[in-house]
């Protein structure tokens, strides 16, 4: 997964570049491919799994993004553009707030968040 999130890193820097300087507001992309058998169901709320979170503010003085995802090992991953690049995370997938906070970015409502893996399954256009 630790690929996985450098690809989406850099899609990421070059949707904003060619977007005017804004970070992209969805990744459900189908020209970036992720291992989808090497990250676990990560995330229980309660309902249902979740992984793979994207967390964003997309323009202003704290414009930024962070990728985190669990892999089938258990580990936590997650690349931030705040500072530190790609990085094996101390912390455990949970709420987007709290996993948005843990990786470094704002949480919501300052950010806006997505799910790449939620209710159980991915995102359409997400995977390979």
């Amino acid at each position: 997964i630790q690929s996985d999130l450098r690809s989406l890193a850099t899609y990421v820097e070059r949707q904003k570049v060619l977007n005017g300087d804004v970070y992209p507001s969805t990744l459900a992309v189908s020209d970036v491919k992720v291992s989808r058998n090497a990250y676990s169901r990560g995330f229980d709320n309660g309902t249902s799994w979740y992984n793979l979170l994207y967390c964003y503010r997309a323009t202003g003085v704290d414009a930024g993004f962070a990728l985190i995802a669990q892999s089938k090992s258990g580990e936590v991953y997650h690349y931030s553009s705040y500072g530190g690049g790609l990085s094996k995370s101390s912390f455990a997938l949970r709420s987007s707030a709290n996993t948005c906070l843990d990786a470094g970015a704002p949480a919501p409502p300052s950010s806006a968040v997505q799910w790449l893996y939620a209710g159980d399954s991915w995102v359409p256009g997400m995977g390979a």
